[in-house]
């Protein structure tokens, strides 16, 4: 993420929307936490987005944490940011499809943080 906001910041177009597209199937290994380069990205008005890719062992988590919800927690940032997840790569198509509709079609906003999972229920009250 830092070496994509240097490279956006530096190149020679000025693009309507700039986002930062992240994908993976497992945490960082051997990296340092991802919320300082979320952080300098955000602050240049840059937007992160994440496709999480699960899989049936453990590197769908990030320390016991789904892969998902980590991506939720510490990658992605700006306005309209998101979280898309494919169940593994049967679905990868489709949700990379989906993750580009709604980056291209600026739905972002309205939609969960986790795009293709149901919003919590609120509580009765």
């Amino acid at each position: 993420m830092a070496l994509a906001t240097r490279l956006i910041q530096t190149n020679a177009y000025d693009g309507a929307r700039r986002v930062i597209d992240v994908s993976g199937d497992g945490p960082d290994v051997g990296a340092p936490t991802a919320d300082l380069a979320r952080d300098e990205a955000v602050a240049a008005g840059l937007t992160i987005n994440a496709l999480a890719i699960n899989s049936n062992d453990e590197s769908a988590f990030s320390n016991g944490i789904p892969l998902a919800t980590h991506y939720a927690d510490h990658v992605i940032g700006g306005p309209g940011a998101f979280v898309t997840v494919a169940d593994g790569l049967t679905s990868f198509r489709e949700a990379l499809l989906a993750k580009l509709v709604r980056e291209i079609s600026g739905l972002g906003p309205s939609g969960p943080r986790i795009a293709n999972r149901p919003r919590a229920s609120s509580p009765p009250g």
